[in-house]
């Protein structure tokens, strides 16, 4: 992708208002040079009326053809463009900041809402690795990459603007100072494309390579530990971190390097230029001579504004290029459906489902289930628990068939890119996430009620202080992911989020498989007793928990 199909890309996926403020940006900039090309020019007068050669007032009046200034009065014009120079710059570095937050905070929210909304078969496919680096690391490249464009094309402005300036002030001077500074960026430029596309692919692979380090040594620690796995991902991720550091490092090299060496080059073939041009008035020639050296001091900074920003451009592509196809790609619209009542109960007709067209998991299910039921669904891996539980959510629509919530009927007209997702039903899973937070904040987390009283009744019906061991109304900080829980404490904290609900249909995911014989017994128990009123379906290999359903679903049976 070139630089230009790569600001149009980006142009296309910006707000409005966010328009207006790179077009804001690049006004402000032009404001920007427009005075420093006065600040660099109106020291030619000031130098030359100290010299007494009187090219200082023609020099002015050639801008000023009709206006008569006095030295005086110039002097201070000369000290309000500075300040105002220096104000406008300092104004642009805020309002850009403040500018690429606003971005920054709009485009992570957009990724992450995206990659929610991909569809079920896609979404299966993608591991976190993934996730957390595309809404991380790559959605803030993306908006450097916005911020970095603008001032690209800043930069290339106000080269523009001054070289114009510097050529009409003396153009022999400034062809012998301008063209070597050019070439070399241009050479620069064109020499260091690929080894900057290589340390990009570099940086895009290890970047989610470290994540995927980081995931599997943190995923269970104890594992890690116990099986000497621990020295080994330390060498895997010093190995990646390397890599990684290698190809910011060189980038930051190519990037930054050529300013130092161009400083010393411009100064020499200036010095240079005064010797060939020797001949003449001297006080003119030096007068000339130190405003080309003013000026392309003033211009090397654009110079290397708009080389820095090329080589941070070839070195995010990759990950600009991610985001933005995730950006711009039609994502699946989700429809929260309201059901008004299940008094009718759950209807599923000649039900088909799967990922494929040509190849569903189950076919041909019919099932009638009414308030108060409980539907235990067994079968071996791979044998559909899990799409069907999707099916009734909404999250995969039929194949064939219909599934009825009370008197509503979801994917009643059928439609690929978008999903339905009754607002009747809580969905524990496996391996329900467990927030940082005290146990009531971990109760209500997913609920609009913060209902204190239901939440401590749940509390004491599934005796959960106890079982946490800790003492009653306690402040006790619970750990990212239930960390600092066993595993069936972290069930019995998501049990009793689940319980909370008060959602008249509860899907359970082997709800008590971190739990002992007589605990996993007891628990079950109390979860149908403060679940009455409801329709229960519970995935499970437990024989106790299935002699407690009324209905039977096994999906070994074809």
């Amino acid at each position: 992708m070139n630089l230009l199909d790569l600001t149009i890309k980006i142009y296309k996926i910006l707000l409005i208002n966010e328009k207006r403020g790179i077009i804001k940006i690049i006004l402000i900039s032009i404001l920007s040079s427009i005075l420093d090309l006065i600040v660099v020019f109106s020291l030619s007068p000031i130098i030359s009326y100290y010299q007494n050669k009187g090219l200082g007032i023609e020099k002015i009046q050639s801008f000023t053809k009709y206006i008569s200034i006095n030295f005086e009065i110039f002097l201070l014009f000369y000290m309000i463009v500075i300040f105002a120079s220096g104000a406008i710059k300092h104004f642009l570095l805020i309002y850009s900041s403040i500018y690429a937050a606003k971005i920054n905070e709009r485009i992570s929210a957009e990724i992450l809402d995206k990659l929610m909304r991909l569809p079920v078969t896609e979404n299966l496919k993608i591991n976190n690795s993934f996730r957390i680096d595309v809404s991380t690391t790559k959605a803030n490249s993306l908006c450097s990459t916005v911020i970095i464009l603008s001032n690209l094309i800043v930069s290339a402005i106000s080269i523009l603007i001054f070289i114009v300036g510097i050529l009409y002030y003396d153009f022999l001077l400034s062809v012998s100072g301008l063209l070597p500074l050019a070439f070399v960026y241009l050479m620069l430029m064109k020499i260091n494309k690929k080894r900057l596309a290589k340390n990009d692919e570099m940086i895009a692979y290890y970047s989610r390579k470290i994540i995927a380090i980081v995931n599997e040594a943190f995923n269970s620690i104890e594992s890690t530990i116990a099986t000497s796995m621990v020295s080994e991902l330390n060498k895997k991720i010093a190995f990646a971190q390397n890599k990684y550091r290698q190809a910011i490092s060189d980038n930051i090299i190519v990037s930054s390097s050529p300013r130092n060496i161009i400083e010393t080059s411009v100064l020499l073939i200036l010095v240079l230029a005064l010797l060939i041009t020797g001949t003449g008035d001297k006080y003119v020639i030096f007068s000339s001579i130190t405003i080309i050296i003013f000026a392309t001091m003033r211009l090397l900074p654009h110079f290397q504004s708009a080389y820095n920003s090329f080589s941070l451009l070839q070195g995010t592509i990759t990950g600009t290029q991610e985001c933005l196809e995730l950006l711009t790609r039609q994502c699946i619209k989700i429809n929260y459906v309201k059901i008004d009542s299940i008094n009718s109960g759950i209807t599923i007709k000649n039900l088909s489902v799967g990922y494929e067209k040509n190849k569903p998991l189950l076919q041909s299910l019919n099932l009638s289930v009414n308030i108060g039921d409980v539907v235990g669904i067994s079968g071996c891996s791979g044998r559909g628990k899990t799409t069907f539980l999707r099916s009734i959510m909404g999250f995969l629509p039929p194949l064939e068939g219909s599934i009825s919530l009370g008197e509503t009927i979801l994917y009643k007209e059928k439609n690929e890119n978008s999903i339905e997702i009754p607002d009747c039903i809580t969905y524990l899973t496996q391996s329900s996430y467990i927030i940082e937070g005290n146990l009531l904040d971990n109760i209500f987390y997913g609920s609009f009620v913060r209902d204190t009283a239901r939440a401590d009744f749940i509390i004491n019906e599934l005796n959960l202080y106890e079982h946490l061991q800790i003492p009653s109304n306690s402040n006790f900080m619970i750990s990212e992911n239930g960390n600092n829980l066993s595993g069936g404490q972290r069930q019995r904290v998501a049990i009793a989020r689940a319980l909370f609900s008060q959602k008249p249909i509860l899907i359970l995911d082997e709800p008590t498989s971190a739990l002992d014989r007589d605990s996993a017994d007891s628990t079950f128990a109390k979860v149908l007793e403060l679940s009455k009123n409801k329709i229960l379906f519970v995935v499970t290999h437990d024989n106790f928990i299935l002699s407690k359903c009324n209905i039977l679903l096994d999906l070994n049976i074809k």
